[in-house]
């Protein structure tokens, strides 16, 4: 009878510990990802700097991961100015741009060239394809994809 009941104690115990857990785990997959703009509350290493380009600078890093990718971003006074993936798993809009080559882009045409930074052309939802800064032909393939709001002051 005590190993019964010490048995279903257990089970309780057990069962709490699993509801919890999806609970968790759901609330933290349900965040939503940042935005160029949001206030950002996690961990800022004000000892290592991010380059994101004109109107900024080398900003403060950030590293966050969202549902299960890893990305960086620049924090300026305390507001996200910029992200960046290298993720090659990352999507938008359920397509993957990481590794391809710049012949698959039917706006080749439209790339800008930052300056010892990136080649770079726009995709979709604010995103853009970098390439590297060096000699740039169809056979590049994107390096990787950020977003950063070149109209900011």
């Amino acid at each position: 009878m005590e190993i019964r009941k010490n048995m279903n104690r257990y089970l309780q115990i057990l069962s709490l510990f699993v509801i919890t857990t999806l609970i968790l785990t759901t609330n933290s997959q349900a965040q939503s990802f940042p935005k160029i703009g949001d206030t950002w509350n996690g961990a800022i290493d004000a000892n290592n700097k991010m380059y994101m380009p004109p109107p900024y600078g080398f900003e403060n890093l950030i590293e966050f991961e969202h549902n299960g990718r890893k990305f960086s971003g620049a924090v300026k006074e305390g507001k996200i100015v910029g992200i960046l993936t290298t993720d090659t798993t990352f999507e938008i809009n359920k397509i993957r741009y990481m590794d391809r080559p710049l012949s698959a882009f039917q706006n080749k045409d439209k790339v800008k060239l930052i300056l010892g930074w990136a080649n770079y052309l726009p995709v979709e939802d604010g995103w853009y394809a970098a390439f590297s800064f060096d000699r740039l032909t169809d056979a590049s393939k994107v390096a990787f994809l950020f977003k950063v709001d070149f109209e900011a002051n």
